[in-house]
């Protein structure tokens, strides 16, 4: 990318985000270097901009308000609030097939109106606080189930729509779940710090960093791409 140019992204967190991409001196709790310090020692001819915004779920980026302020070249979803919409025994493959919806329609929406590139974060499986040896007699989805099920859902949307997943619960397992996690979608420094690196490889591989043009995200779904 040519000298002085800015990359911005948006960072949709409803939990466990803010301190992957937030140096201390941002406003995060463990990493010296955020998502901006990490880009700069790859690149240092782009200015980085970071703005984390709350976030209710993917349904709250449907309707008729705005997406976010300005015009990011990269928004990150977390997928850490529907774990929620997924807890009923009755009907799960109906509840994953909602959130499916309502994600698919944000995507779209966010290529359509933005014009940006998308990376969702899928959801650690492991909670420490609640291992479960058996199913039976469960009042709601399990954390690790639910997060098996989105999962693999995000799996689907990502052929469809081309966007890119931060495999979370992938890196979370190499680096060692109880050095790794502190809760349920809460990571520790060093969960924080495998995350940002992920994030920082994959945002290279698209060409952001260099001068080769940026890979479009196409998926194969018609009207996926952008």
């Amino acid at each position: 990318m040519s000298s002085e140019q800015v990359l911005k992204f948006v960072v949709k967190d409803a939990e466990g985000l803010r301190d992957v991409v937030l140096s201390k001196a941002d406003g995060g709790q463990y990493l010296e270097k955020g998502l901006k310090e990490s880009l700069s020692e790859v690149s240092a001819d782009t200015v980085y901009e970071v703005v984390v915004e709350d976030f209710s779920g993917v349904s709250s980026l449907l309707g008729g308000g705005e997406i976010t302020a300005g015009s990011p070249d990269i928004v990150i979803l977390s997928l850490a609030a529907e774990m929620e919409r997924l807890k009923g025994l009755d009907n799960p493959d109906d509840d994953v097939a909602a959130v499916r919806a309502d994600l698919v329609a944000a995507i779209r929406r966010i290529k359509e109106e933005l014009g940006a590139h998308i990376l969702v974060t899928n959801v650690s499986t492991l909670d420490p606080s609640n291992p479960v040896f058996t199913y039976h007699g469960v009042e709601e989805q399990p954390w690790t189930l639910r997060g098996h099920r989105l999962n693999l859902m995000l799996i689907g949307v990502s052929h469809d729509e081309g966007i890119s997943i931060v495999d979370v619960d992938r890196k979370i397992a190499e680096a060692g779940g109880d050095r790794a996690v502190v809760g349920a979608a809460r990571y520790s420094e060093v969960g924080c710090q495998t995350i940002l690196e992920e994030i920082v490889r994959i945002v290279e591989d698209y060409g952001f960093l260099d001068d080769r043009p940026i890979m479009e995200q196409v998926g194969a779904a018609a009207g996926g791409g952008s």
